[in-house]
């Protein structure tokens, strides 16, 4: 049997025990010591992350698409369909624009803009029909084209002629220009159509041929309207004998009922014998107010023009404020010059339509 002291451990056995706990506290210590410090360490580092400033983001910014520099292409329009507003035309450059055929009849192209010492400022800017700048008031100020000729005002007042010497293409154009034009008119526009060739009448009524010599107008509530030439001239008709007011009627406001209506009062109208430059210009300048603008077309020449010319003129100075006359010879070079004076004396332009439909504007459309 081993005794008790032999049981009991050596110094060198205890020294050793105690080296090997001491160094399995240092190590324990080392790595609770790293773990406190990696938590600390993350702690530290969840904490601080927000305070830090953020990346600012990079800007990318792509360049637009340039699109090539193309010259503008010829604008077509039908006159029959609503137009559209044209694209105002540089100074720098004449202005072409060409039409559809309507029937038989060349469309009409313009190849020079009018005259712009003959225009000055009457080169307004507006809307169509559709865009609708105008007010129901009558405040349209659109501007407005006929037969190469383009001016704005609130009041405007086509005169056309539809005397028996225009053709059927003449007539045919001549409606479907007029038609083009009455539908760009900018709501509220106040408007007239005044048709004539001896006898002068208003859109919507009827005529009443009586031979060369006389002309019965149906007018507003049955009244009989007589024009009359004593000598049976195409330019001697009067009305009345002269001795009364010449007839008189409200004007329209655009809208695109007025319109529907008076176009098609426009496609109703017939052929009458006569060509009369004084009575249909003194009755659009008769009316209550006065025009602001008027169209005048005509196929004819008429004897003294130069006199007609001298006293729509002065007709055009009483009351105040000058209406702008524009003038288009449709497709009759002998009116063409006294025409021009018309449209020079009294602020407007001149144009005239050539016999392949083209739209000459302007002194070179003199003979």
């Amino acid at each position: 049997m081993m005794d008790a002291a032999s049981l009991k451990p050596s110094a060198e056995h205890m020294d050793a025990l105690v080296k090997e706990a001491r160094r399995r506290q240092t190590v324990t210590g080392l790595v609770v010591a790293l773990i406190i410090h990696g938590l600390l360490g993350l702690g530290l580092a969840l904490f601080a992350l927000p305070l830090l400033p953020p990346k600012e983001p990079s800007l990318i910014v792509a360049a637009p698409t340039i699109p090539s520099t193309t010259p503008h292409p010829e604008r077509t329009v039908t006159p029959l369909a609503s137009p559209e507003r044209p694209a105002a035309p540089s100074s720098a450059a004449n202005a072409v624009v060409t039409a559809n055929r309507v029937t038989p009849v060349a469309v009409p192209q313009i190849e020079e803009m009018a005259d712009m010492a003959v225009l000055g400022v009457d080169l307004g800017e507006g809307v169509g029909f559709g865009a609708g700048l105008g007010s129901g008031a009558g405040l349209g100020l659109g501007s407005t084209t006929f037969f190469g000729n383009q001016s704005d005002g609130n009041r405007i007042a086509f005169v056309v002629d539809v005397s028996a010497s225009m053709s059927n293409d003449q007539f045919t154009l001549m409606k479907a220009e007029l038609t083009r034009s009455l539908m760009g008119l900018s709501p509220g526009t106040r408007y007239q159509v005044i048709f004539f060739s001896g006898p002068v009448w208003f859109a919507g009524q009827r005529v009443n041929r009586e031979g060369r010599h006389r002309a019965v107008i149906d007018g507003p509530r049955g009244k009989k309207l007589v024009w009359e030439s004593e000598d049976g001239s195409a330019d001697g008709f009067r009305f009345a004998d002269g001795q009364q007011p010449l007839p008189a009627e409200p004007w329209r406001t655009a809208s695109p009922s007025s319109i529907r209506q008076t176009t098609r009062d426009v496609d109703a109208v017939g052929k009458s014998f006569g060509t009369s430059w004084h009575m249909p210009l003194q009755m659009a300048l008769s009316m209550d107010p006065k025009p602001d603008v008027i169209y005048f077309m005509t196929d004819g020449a008429v004897r003294d023009a130069a006199t007609a010319v001298k006293d729509i003129s002065q007709w055009n100075r009483r009351g105040g404020k000058k209406a702008k006359i524009f003038t288009t010879a449709m497709m009759e070079p002998k009116a063409a010059e006294q025409l021009y004076e018309l449209a020079r004396k009294n602020g407007g332009s001149f144009s005239k339509v050539l016999k392949d439909g083209t739209i000459v504007s302007g002194r070179k459309a003199l003979p």
